[in-house]
């Protein structure tokens, strides 16, 4: 009867010590989400914020002004269009346009 209540008091040994450590990795598994959600969460907000920059940057007003600037481009008008034919055609202009050549 000794013997088998050794047996058993190893086997509760056994089984409180498997407790802790299981109890210790959910612990340290918990804090380790906690942080990759704090992360995510961060990741998020600079996520937005770079989508709002990047709408900014994409306005038009922004972009013409800009392009007027840095690159001296000048809007493109219907009288300073030239419409090109294939070589070989010889039709008439192009339904609905201006061909005015300068």
């Amino acid at each position: 009867m000794a013997r088998f209540n050794v047996l058993l008091m190893t086997a509760l040994v056994v089984s409180a010590l498997l407790l802790v450590t299981s109890q210790y990795q959910a612990r340290r598994l918990n804090v380790e989400l906690e942080s990759a959600q704090g992360q995510e969460q961060e990741l998020h907000v600079r996520t937005r914020q770079l989508e709002l920059r990047i709408s900014e940057y994409a306005k038009a007003s922004l972009i013409d002004s800009r392009v007027r600037k840095e690159l001296k481009m000048i809007p493109l008008t219907p009288e300073r269009t030239l419409y090109l034919q294939p070589a070989g055609r010889q039709d008439g202009p192009i339904a609905g346009s201006n061909p005015v050549r300068k």
